[in-house]
């Protein structure tokens, strides 16, 4: 994740994506990665990949109220949650 982050505050972004994507397919129930790498895709004009993102890890984890407040907010922008 140290690495995804550090690429991300580079601006570098298809790298921090490359190191998030890893770091999902070594722990496939890594909410934290899911979450971080939806809010990537968010403001790299993916909006639909960070939907997708969040989605599965509600699907991983429903008890997380920050993983429905984030979809909520990007599917919805301009509701105030």
């Amino acid at each position: 994740m140290q690495k995804a982050e550090s690429a991300r505050a580079a601006h570098r972004i298809a790298e921090a994506t490359d190191h998030y994507e890893k770091a999902i397919l070594i722990d496939p129930e890594f909410i934290a990665a899911f979450n971080d790498l939806a809010s990537l895709y968010l403001t790299s004009t993916h909006p639909e990949s960070a939907i997708a993102e969040l989605e599965e890890a509600v699907r991983i984890d429903s008890n997380r109220p920050m993983l429905f407040m984030n979809l909520t907010h990007w599917l919805f922008p301009d509701s105030q949650v």
